[in-house]
Formats: structure tokens, C-alpha cells, sequence
């Protein structure tokens, strides 16, 4: 684990996936892996390698990988004649939720130790995409299924995160509408 963590700190902000990858497929075996990142108003996941495609954004609706998403729990999906198995993992930061990472594995059951690193991989890097956006728009992108207009943007970037999750509480929120804030 100490290795993908110097890896995800020594990568370049916009290619932390790309720096995932060999990890992944050295690791645990991985044959491939996707980021999908939530955007702003909550109805899909976006690809980050390809925001503004509709037809890869994936709904927060009845899907494998929202079921990740709202559970903040792994979902293993074994599609049918398929070979190999999707593994969707929570990516969050201290609490807010990010998006997902899909890890396509070999096919059977994915091992519980797998698992558990592979959770582990996740929560990483959603830490290095909070870090990382300091310094690049790539997930910001990845978050937009529409232009925000200049008041939704700067609401956006004053606001905390959507939700902060400690031992002792939990706090979420929304802002509506996420894409045109009138100044109201």
C-alpha cells in the first residue's frame, strides 16, 4: 500500500489513473481499471478519461456502480459470459464521496483480502484527487454534464465539500441548483 501512495504523491496531477494502472495489473492482477467521477448534480458518473461523453456516463440510478456509490461498500458484478469481473470501489475523501473506481479482474470471486487492499487503493485516491485538483481541471471536467454558469462556479469553488464524515458525526449537503446559481 505504501507503494501506490509514493506513487499516486509522485504522479502528475492529471494522470493519476494512468499511474494506477501498472500498479494494479502488477499487484493484483488487474486487466484494467476506470475512474468515474460524480457530477455536480448528483445523476451520473462521468468518466474522467472522457467527461461529456453521454454515452459513457454511467446513471446514479439502479447501476452496479451507483450501488457502490450510495452504499460506500465495494459491489463485485459478474456480467454474464463475460471474462472477467468488475469490481466498483468507493473513491471518497474523508467522508465525501467522489466517485468510483472500476477494477476489471480476472473471472470468479474476488478474493476479501483483494478486496479490502483494493478499498484501500480507492480511498487513496480519492485523497490524491482532492490534492491534485489544486493543480489541474481534469476532474473538475469529469464532473460536468453542463456549464456551470459564473455564480454556480464561484458557489462551487467557496463551498466545503458535499460531506465530511468523522467518528463523531456526519454532515452532508447539496447545493441546488447545481449548475446555474442565481445569487439567491
Amino acid at each position: 500500500m505504501n507503494d501506490v501512495g509514493r506513487a499516486l504523491r509522485a504522479a502528475p496531477p492529471h494522470a493519476l489513473l494512468d499511474t494506477l494502472r501498472p500498479l494494479l495489473t502488477d499487484v493484483w492482477g488487474a486487466i484494467d481499471a476506470d475512474l468515474l467521477l460524480a457530477d455536480y448534480g448528483m445523476t451520473v458518473l462521468q468518466p474522467v478519461e472522457e467527461p461529456g461523453d453521454p454515452a459513457r456516463a454511467v446513471s446514479l440510478h439502479n447501476t452496479p456502480e451507483s450501488r457502490a456509490f450510495g452504499s460506500q461498500e465495494p459491489h463485485e458484478e459478474h456480467p454474464r459470459n463475460a471474462e472477467r469481473t468488475r469490481l466498483h470501489l468507493p473513491v471518497t475523501a474523508r467522508g465525501e464521496r467522489l466517485g468510483i473506481l472500476t477494477v476489471l479482474l480476472p473471472p470468479g470471486p474476488v478474493d476479501p483480502s483483494v478486496t479490502d487492499e483494493l478499498v484501500q487503493v480507492a480511498d487513496l485516491l480519492g485523497h490524491a484527487i482532492v490534492v491534485a485538483e489544486r493543480d489541474t481541471d481534469v476532474y473538475r471536467q469529469a464532473r460536468r454534464i453542463g456549464r456551470l454558469t459564473l455564480a454556480a462556479e464561484m458557489q462551487w469553488e467557496l463551498l466545503p465539500g458535499r460531506a465530511c464524515a468523522r467518528e463523531e458525526f456526519a454532515v452532508g449537503a447539496q447545493l441546488e441548483p447545481a449548475y446555474a446559481v442565481r445569487g439567491d
